[in-house]
């Protein structure tokens, strides 16, 4: 998936990544823009994932299919998982992971392609070894974020993927048959 950052003002919303690519009139934009209509807020900034349904797409399944899709029937499978608030009406939103999951479950809860990520509360390390257990290695899911107390968040996943292209590289003069 891709990080975006989610607006909603004057009963509107979009999408915005940290390099000002905006994104607006998906199918699922259009779910959001309905349960903010029910939830009465007027202003909002949230962070979210905007991904694609599919078993394992690539970061460049995203963009293919959001910049070029096949068929406006494409983009029925954009989701978007939105797991932090940013700004809340006129105010910055600091309140605890509790209280931010217990809000946005609120107001996400029905949305068939807008969710929020599990969440689980814990006391202990072992508990983060658990969890890591059951939703990473038998569940299959990518990974965790286990925010602290101090609204810290770490990743934590199995590894880590690049998507690169290869443009060049070049032998060591010094031992044969390694690349530099």
């Amino acid at each position: 998936g891709h990080f975006y950052m989610l607006f909603w003002e004057n009963n509107q919303c979009f999408l915005m990544n940290p390099r000002g690519k905006v994104r607006y009139g998906l199918p699922v934009l259009k779910e959001i823009e309905q349960l903010l209509l029910k939830s009465k807020i007027k202003k909002a900034f949230f962070a979210c994932e905007l991904y694609i349904e599919s078993i394992r797409p690539r970061s460049y399944d995203v963009t293919k299919l959001l910049d070029a899709p096949e068929s406006e029937k494409d983009l029925d499978k954009a989701r978007v998982s939105i797991f932090d608030i940013y700004q809340w009406e006129e105010k910055k939103y600091f309140e605890p992971a509790d209280i931010l999951f217990n809000q946005l479950n609120q107001i996400f809860k029905e949305g068939k392609l807008v969710s929020i990520p599990k969440y689980q509360r814990i006391e202990s390390r072992s508990e983060i070894s658990h969890y890591y257990e059951e939703w990473v290695e038998k569940d299959g899911n990518e990974g965790l974020v286990v925010r602290a107390a101090e609204n810290f968040a770490y990743k934590i996943k199995p590894y880590h993927t690049i998507d690169v292209v290869v443009i060049g590289y070049a032998e060591s003069d010094k031992v044969e048959n390694e690349i530099r």
